[in-house]
C-alpha cells in the first residue's frame, strides 16, 4: 500500500538544523521509487535525537508502512505529495 501525504500551502520558514531534508538522506522524489526504508530511518534518527522535521521539496514520494514516532514531524513544500 502507498500512503501519500499532500499540504496545499508553503510557508517561509527554512529549515534549520532540526530538520533533515528527505531528498539529502536517500528519499527519491519519485512517484515508481518506494522510500520506506530510508523514511523510517530518518523518523527513528530524529526521534533519538529528541525530535525534529523531516522536510520534503516538492515531488513525489512514495512509502509503504510507517511507524511514526513523538517529537517528529513532517514539512511538506507546496507540490510535494
Amino acid at each position: 500500500a502507498m500512503a501519500l501525504l499532500t499540504v496545499s500551502n508553503f510557508c517561509s520558514a527554512q529549515p534549520g538544523s532540526t530538520w533533515r531534508n528527505v531528498q539529502q538522506h536517500g528519499v527519491v522524489p519519485h512517484k515508481d521509487s518506494i522510500s520506506t526504508g530510508a523514511l523510517q530511518a530518518l523518523i527513528d534518527q530524529c526521534h533519538a535525537a529528541g525530535g525534529g522535521t523531516l522536510y520534503f521539496p516538492a515531488g513525489e514520494y512514495g512509502s509503504g508502512q510507517l511507524y511514526l514516532r513523538s517529537r517528529v514531524s513532517f514539512y511538506l513544500e507546496a507540490g510535494a505529495t
